[in-house]
């Protein structure tokens, strides 16, 4: 079935500018109650995924297109965590301490590539795959959890998680009344 393409104003918080866009919308996804059109964007010549609160000047172009027939949407929702994706496949692994790990038993899967395993002393831990670009995403995932999650791999993890939790102790030694000085 044929839809049509549409062109917006886009706002990207990554760049701080707002540029043109022709999409062809393959899917609209919610996530956390944030909606995205989950695009094929002309001008990067590859899919994006496209914060609908951050479209304005919506416009049909009156140009047609038919939905790329190698496309597949779960596919795609699995090579990033939440709504992050892109680059390299990796291999993520994170551990929950006991504590933590009842509470994760009770949630379901994180991410479409999961799985789980129970260790020997209640810890629980979560591989999956995502994309490179992902990895930031993870962290603050982790960062939720601190002090009862450990990131096993990769090393990059890692070593996001350590330069996130020492700038978050940094800024919190340097408070002043309440407020953090920069």
């Amino acid at each position: 079935m044929a839809q049509e393409t549409v062109a917006f104003d886009y706002f990207s918080p990554h760049t701080g500018k707002h540029s043109k866009r022709t999409a062809d919308i393959h899917l609209l996804h919610n996530f956390a109650g944030d909606w995205y059109a989950i695009s094929f964007d002309h001008k990067a010549k590859d899919f994006r995924d496209f914060h609908v609160g951050r479209i304005s000047n919506l416009a049909l172009t009156g140009r047609t297109f038919e939905k790329q027939r190698k496309w597949d949407r779960d596919r795609y929702l699995s090579r990033g965590f939440f709504m992050t994706r892109g680059g390299r496949s990796t291999t993520v692994s994170i551990v929950f301490d006991s504590y933590q790990a009842q509470w994760m038993r009770e949630r379901g899967a994180f991410h479409p590539t999961e799985s789980r395993e129970e260790l020997p002393d209640g810890r629980l831990r979560l591989v999956f795959k995502t994309g490179e670009n992902g990895l930031e995403a993870v962290a603050r995932f982790c960062l939720t959890y601190a002090g009862n999650c450990t990131a096993e791999k990769p090393k990059k993890l890692r070593d996001l998680i350590a330069a996130k939790a020492q700038k978050a102790c940094e800024l919190h030694r340097h408070a002043v009344d309440g407020r953090a000085s920069r």
